[in-house]
């Protein structure tokens, strides 16, 4: 519906109340959003700031942000009609004022994995009855054109490695946003399989992919996440030590819990060859703040030599 006229305007917000209306008591909800990436007009910011107190009015126990997208930190530092930022990512470059609301990463990720071609063509059309969801079409082409090239019989193997790549890198992503400053929470774009594309942790069947398991993702995405951090050394990917170096990295924690907690009892050790080299605990308490990340261990270690690798000739 057009927002210039005075008849888009009063279905726009009586299809706010009644979204409200309707979903304020599942438990998944969690804020109100006026929209997305809004092109700011002041007819459309007098629209936010009655979606913005019908929200509160109707429903005052979740946040409201009139646009996400574009009103992230610290550009919108100073808009009242949004309760949290929205920002990209990892937004911490230069040095930005402390925020004066909490900041969630915004669209996070968008990592794909290659799909299932003949599990997701078979899910989304059903034999003899009508299929819940509609199949995106490339689903069918991609099919057809692996089965004309001979490598149909590879679609599950692209498949598993692919879903293997995007839990190593979202854990990646995340561990960098959870160190952070100032970062309170993250999104995961997406839970499902947005429809051009592959990025859900389940498919279109609302079915985990195999080599997406829920446990491979607890351990990164929880309320209490060790962070390991290796000074000096590129951490965009797994970082690497030689042979008979005297290792030397942090441990911090990052709390998205309740209430504060004591990174005291972290235990850890270094295992080569699949055994332990070295290992050791914290010994002092360090009280870390909910919302905060703090180092919590330094370990020591110096590697054991292992050998060398062959040199290669022509």
């Amino acid at each position: 519906l057009s927002a210039t006229g005075t008849v888009g305007l009063q279905e726009f917000k009586s299809s706010w109340v009644a979204a409200i209306k309707r979903h304020r008591n599942h438990p998944s909800i969690f804020d109100w959003c006026g929209g997305n990436e809004h092109i700011w007009t002041p007819r459309l910011t007098r629209l936010m700031n009655e979606l913005y107190s019908l929200a509160k009015d109707l429903d005052p126990t979740r946040p409201m942000i009139a646009s996400d997208g574009n009103l992230g930190y610290p550009s919108g530092q100073t808009n009242p009609l949004i309760d949290f930022y929205s920002v990209d990512g990892t937004p911490w470059l230069g040095n930005p004022p402390i925020p004066t609301k909490p900041v969630i990463s915004h669209e996070t990720g968008n990592y794909n994995t290659f799909p299932r071609l003949k599990k997701a063509i078979s899910d989304l059309t059903p034999p003899g009855k009508a299929s819940k969801f509609l199949k995106p079409f490339w689903l069918t082409q991609a099919h057809d054109h692996l089965t004309s090239t001979g490598l149909i019989h590879e679609n599950d193997l692209w498949s598993l490695r692919s879903e293997q790549l995007y839990v190593f890198t979202w854990k990646k992503l995340i561990e960098g946003i959870r160190a952070s400053p100032y970062m309170s929470g993250h999104e995961w774009w997406c839970f499902t399989e947005f429809w051009m594309a592959g990025n859900g942790i389940v498919d279109y069947a609302f079915d985990f992919k195999p080599g997406v398991a829920q446990q491979s993702i607890r351990p990164f995405v929880g309320d209490l996440v060790l962070l390991l951090n290796t000074p000096g050394r590129d951490v965009a990917m797994a970082p690497a030590f030689t042979s008979g170096e005297l290792l030397r990295v942090n441990i911090s924690l990052s709390n998205y819990g309740s209430g504060r907690v004591s990174a005291k009892n972290i235990r850890w050790s270094v295992v080569v060859n699949g055994s332990s080299v070295c290992s050791g605990s914290g010994t002092k308490s360090t009280m870390v703040e909910q919302g905060t990340v703090s180092r919590a261990v330094e370990v020591k270690c110096r590697l054991p030599t292992i050998g060398t690798f062959p040199s290669l000739e022509n």
